[in-house]
């Protein structure tokens, strides 16, 4: 939970529609630009990053009783050793991998479809991200990790797809951060800073040949 509430906090006030915008002030807008969204995306963060991961201990159980017996058997936990027992993990851990993956499902599509509806919004326009913030979003991260990692070595490539799922979020509030500690403009406050220094220092120039001639 509180993984979700630190994403989906500056991404909601990201979201914030501009004040020369008409609709500013309609709660309609207000609820399905800005609250919905947020509030799926946090949803899908509770299922996916707590439930599911929580989840994963239960296929460490049987696992551990058939690599590390106790040196004393009794009951069925003589039959570690034996390949009735191998038949019964393969299926257990089978079972229980199948009701994690069917319990976590909904949290998995709330996510995609979360970032689907703020990518939308956000190349509407009309809130405090430029278009170019859509490059973070996750479902464009999935593709262009994909990309990076088949490009680099085995090694490498390997790892940077295998965090595929802690990319997406990272470089999801990495790109948040950015466009709010520069007040929504991104990129966009650096292009116009770097002009109006150029700009400033011709007209220096020109000040300065001035006065000399």
């Amino acid at each position: 939970p509180i993984w979700a509430f630190v994403t989906a906090v500056p991404l909601y006030m990201g979201l914030l529609q501009r004040e020369d915008d008409n609709n500013y002030n309609n709660s309609s807008r207000i609820f399905w630009r800005q609250a919905a969204p947020c509030a799926l995306l946090t949803y899908g963060l509770c299922v996916v990053g707590g439930a599911l991961h929580n989840g994963f201990v239960f296929i460490t159980v049987l696992p551990s009783v058939y690599h590390f017996a106790p040196e004393v058997a009794n009951g069925w936990s003589d039959l570690a050793g034996t390949e009735e027992f191998s038949l019964f993990l393969k299926t257990a851990q089978t079972r229980i991998l199948q009701h994690i993956m069917v319990g976590s499902l909904p949290g998995y599509v709330a996510c995609n479809v979360a970032a689907l509806w703020i990518a939308v919004i956000v190349h509407s326009g009309n809130t405090r991200f430029p278009k170019s913030f859509n490059f973070f979003n996750p479902i464009v991260t999935i593709f262009w990790i994909q990309i990076l990692g088949a490009l680099l070595p085995d090694s490498w490539g390997f790892y940077l797809v295998g965090c595929l799922g802690t990319w997406g979020l990272l470089v999801f509030n990495a790109g948040t951060i950015y466009y709010l500690w520069n007040d929504g403009t991104g990129p966009e406050s650096l292009s116009s800073h770097l002009l109006s220094t150029q700009s400033a220092h011709m007209d220096y120039k020109s000040v300065h040949r001035g006065i000399i001639s």
